[in-house]
C-alpha cells in the first residue's frame, strides 16, 4: 500500500494489554497509509490532566503531534489535555464515559450501539492486530478457540461439544486443534473421549504464550464460540474461513450478536447453519483474500475525518 505523507503520532497508554492491542491495530494501519512517527507516553495523573487543561499554553513540550490516540478511560484526560495544550487532532477508541463530542473522533464497535456519524467512527468488531499473513495458511489444518462463562451467554458443553463434532463431520480432511481458555470450564476437559480423532483439545496452560499468535496465520479453518468477542476480531484479520460457535444468549437483546449477525448476513462470518458443504482450497482463499481489513478502513476513515 503506497504510503502518502507524515502523521506524528502520540499514543497515551494506561498499560493495559487489551486497550494496547487496540491502539496498536490502529496505529500499524495509519502506518500502512502514511509514514507515522510514533511516541507512547503513559496516561498522567488526573490531578496533572487536570491542572494541563486549566493551563492550556503552559505545556512545555518542543514537538507537537499530529494526531493522540488513547485507549481506555484512564487515557481520556491526557488526551484532552494535550488536544487543547498542542492543538492536536485527538481520537478514542471505545466509547468515553466524558462525552464524546469532547474529542475529534471516537471509534467504537458496532455491538456498542453507536451510529457512525459526525466524529463517531463504527467498525464491525473490536480492533485487533493482525498477524503474518504473507503465506497462504493450510485449509486442511482448522483451528478452534473456546471461551466459556460470561454476562453476555450460557456456556454449555454439550452444546459445544456437539458443534464442534459437526465441524469435524463437515470437513472430514481437516484436522483441528481446539484450545481453552482462561474461561473455559474446568470439566470441559472431560468430553475429550468423546471428540472424533481429527480434533486435539490442547488445554491453554500447556501452551507456550505465543502459540495463538504463530498458529493463527497458519489455519485455513478458524472457529471461535461467540462469547469470544477479541478472538473473532483477530480470527477475521487472517486469511482463514471464520465460523461461529453458537452459544445460548443469557440476555433478550443480546449486544456481541449486533456485530456478528451484520457479519454473517454479508457472508464474512459462517454458521454451522451457513458454512460449505465440503472441504475447500482456491476458492475460499480468493473470498477470504477478498475480505476488507477492518483496520485499514477504520484508519482511513478517520484520516479523513481528521483530514490528515
Amino acid at each position: 500500500m503506497v504510503q502518502q505523507g507524515h502523521l506524528k503520532v502520540w499514543q497515551v497508554s494506561d498499560g493495559k494489554p487489551g486497550h494496547v492491542k487496540q491502539a496498536t491495530a490502529l496505529i500499524a494501519a495509519l502506518g500502512a497509509l502514511r509514514h507515522v512517527e510514533l511516541s507512547v507516553l503513559p496516561a498522567w495523573p488526573l490531578r496533572k490532566a487536570l491542572s494541563a487543561l486549566l493551563r492550556p499554553n503552559g505545556s512545555g513540550f518542543t514537538q507537537h503531534p499530529g494526531l493522540v490516540i488513547g485507549v481506555g478511560h484512564g487515557t481520556h484526560p491526557t488526551v484532552l489535555a494535550l488536544q487543547r495544550q498542542l492543538g492536536a487532532r485527538s481520537a478514542v477508541i471505545m466509547n468515553p464515559s466524558l462525552p464524546a463530542k469532547l474529542f475529534d473522533a471516537v471509534i467504537t464497535p458496532l455491538h456498542d450501539g453507536f451510529k457512525a456519524g459526525g466524529n463517531r467512527l463504527v467498525t464491525p468488531l473490536s480492533l485487533a492486530p493482525v498477524p503474518d499473513i504473507s503465506a497462504a495458511p493450510d485449509y486442511q489444518k482448522g483451528l478452534i478457540l473456546l471461551g466459556g462463562e460470561s454476562r453476555h451467554f450460557q456456556w454449555q458443553n454439550a452444546d459445544v461439544l456437539q458443534q464442534m463434532c459437526a465441524l469435524a463431520e463437515r470437513y472430514p480432511a481437516v484436522h483441528w486443534q481446539a484450545t481453552t481458555s482462561r474461561r473455559t470450564p474446568e470439566n470441559f476437559a472431560g468430553t475429550r473421549a468423546r471428540l472424533p480423532s481429527s480434533i486435539e483439545l490442547l488445554d491453554w496452560s500447556d501452551l507456550p504464550t505465543d502459540w495463538l499468535q504463530q498458529t493463527l496465520p497458519t489455519a485455513g479453518h478458524i472457529w471461535v464460540t461467540e462469547d469470544s468477542a477479541s478472538m473473532l476480531a483477530e480470527a477475521m484479520n487472517t486469511r482463514a474461513y471464520v465460523g461461529l460457535i453458537k452459544l445460548a444468549s443469557s440476555q433478550r437483546t443480546n449486544k456481541l450478536r449486533r456485530g456478528t449477525s451484520v457479519l454473517i448476513a454479508d457472508g464474512r462470518l459462517a454458521t454451522l447453519e451457513r458454512c460449505h458443504s465440503e472441504t475447500y482450497s482456491a476458492t475460499a482463499d480468493t473470498a477470504c483474500e477478498q475480505r476488507e481489513n477492518p483496520n485499514i478502513v477504520c484508519a482511513q476513515s478517520l484520516l479523513t475525518l481528521l483530514d490528515l
